[in-house]
């Protein structure tokens, strides 16, 4: 997708004004980080900034587990939440992905950070990530009794 040049209104101040398909495409992403992933409500004080036990709140934690019948990718866990296995096994997020929720960038402490991130990271501009766009590596499991080794 490209934008049109009139989708683009450059204001005198230097910001932008959006419309058309760069409105939309922001607003999409913009909705999924405010609501879907949940940081307006994890936002307990309303400061516009998540602090470590509001950013855990949110629904921004996802999950691609590799085993020898495909990949397979889980979303919108909760940060301090758990996810279930392939296998029907339930983990802490936190050990399922103890790199990335170490990185102070997995998640954006503000809506206008996790914004940027997922605009830059979009690269087809089709308001999805797919696990490349993501730059993550899958966890890779074990499916019981198949022989498979990683």
């Amino acid at each position: 997708i490209e934008f049109d040049k009139e989708d683009m209104t450059k204001r005198l101040d230097g910001s932008y004004i959006l419309s058309g398909k760069a409105e939309n495409f922001v607003a999409g992403w913009y909705a999924d980080i405010a609501y879907t992933r949940a940081y307006v409500a994890s936002d307990r004080n309303n400061d516009g900034y998540l602090e470590d036990y509001e950013l855990e709140d949110t629904k921004s934690g996802f999950v691609a587990q590799e085993t020898n019948l495909g990949l397979f990718v889980q979303s919108y866990t909760q940060l301090n939440g758990s996810v279930d296995t392939l296998f029907g096994f339930e983990k802490d997020f936190r050990e399922m992905r103890p790199d990335d929720t170490k990185d102070i960038d997995y998640a954006g402490r503000t809506i206008g950070l996790e914004l940027d991130k997922m605009i830059r990271k979009d690269g087809d501009f089709n308001g999805e990530l797919s696990f490349s766009e993501t730059g993550m590596q899958a966890v890779k499991t074990k499916a019981p009794n198949s022989g498979w080794t990683e």
